[in-house]
């Protein structure tokens, strides 16, 4: 086997079908065989009905159960059972893009661990992505307030098999976030470059409600002070004085709230600054490890944050 796709599943039924669909008509011009295994994280909403009539589209497929929550756990089950010489991953509410699998194959042959492009307007309305920005287009990532290592995100990622078992996996501690960008950063840790893939292109999904994007922001914040908390003491710079740099993130939320009145963009924009803000804070609580603020993005500073390869 060369390559084994692994998908992690939560209450996806709305949309783990478009993706399997996408996967089962990849174009696939080698001699081998290829795989697919989704780990569900005890979906409730009929993800499991949709993913099984997906079965017979496919010559090597796997269904597995993982009860704990949370992508590290679900990944790393599947990555278990895997046959390939390679791992790819994914999520559920994506889309991969033809050639996609062809790609990132002949990708892993060349280099250890890649990733591929991501594509933001094929799914999301417009105003979404104008609130939310592009990411991971035209090279890696890295977090704008801090100057330290690329990332990836797990939405589009390949490495090989021996390698992910030697990083021992995701570090499933990660049970809400930021698991990916710590993978990545273990990875280089040991010696390895990741490789941009411009060519292997995932249409990725935006969340497009207030709640939805609040939610995620919040997340997301509560994942960043896990990261700063393992990772400031193997190099990532101090992000502080912290109540300071906390004080004038919560001061700059003020600013903000007039914007709410206004149109979708800057409502989205408030919302998943508040969310990152909350987040930030419960994540500084959980972990002990104060993390209460971030500077501004500034889109000059971001794009001038990516690895171009």
């Amino acid at each position: 086997m060369r390559l084994s796709v692994i998908i992690p599943c939560y209450n996806a039924a709305a949309c783990i079908g478009a993706q399997l669909e996408a996967l089962a008509t990849q174009a696939w011009p080698f001699g081998d065989s290829w795989e697919v295994i989704i780990a569900d994280n005890g979906s409730t909403d009929g993800s499991r009905q949709i993913i099984e009539s997906y079965r017979p589209r496919f010559a090597h497929f796997q269904l597995v159960q993982e009860n704990r929550r949370g992508p590290a756990f679900a990944r790393n089950t599947a990555a278990q059972l895997a046959t390939g010489e390679a791992l790819l991953f994914c999520d559920a509410d994506d889309l991969a893009a033809p050639g996609w699998l062809a790609a990132m194959a002949t990708a892993l042959e060349q280099a250890e661990f890649v990733a591929g492009a991501l594509e933001h307007d094929h799914l999301n309305p417009a105003w979404a992505v104008t609130a939310r920005g592009r990411q991971q287009v035209s090279g890696l990532e890295r977090l704008w307030y801090v100057d330290f290592r690329p990332y990836a995100f797990g939405a589009n990622l390949g490495i090989r098999r021996e390698l992910h078992n030697q990083l021992g996996g995701f570090d499933s501690s990660f049970d809400r976030s930021a698991e990916d960008i710590d993978y990545c950063w273990r990875a280089q840790e040991l010696g390895l470059q990741l490789h941009f893939v411009p060519s292997a292109i995932m249409h990725y999904r935006l969340r497009d409600t207030l709640g939805g994007i609040f939610r995620q922001a919040q997340i997301y914040g509560e994942g960043q002070t896990q990261l700063y908390h393992k990772w400031r003491n193997r190099g990532m710079p101090e992000v502080g004085p912290a109540w300071k740099v906390g004080a004038k993130s919560w001061l700059a939320m003020t600013t903000r709230f007039p914007l709410m009145l206004r149109g979708k963009v800057d409502q989205a924009r408030s919302a998943e600054r508040l969310g990152w803000q909350i987040g930030l804070l419960r994540g500084s609580l959980r972990h002990r490890s104060w993390l209460l603020g971030t500077p501004r993005k500034s889109k000059i500073e971001n794009r001038k944050s990516k690895i171009e390869n």
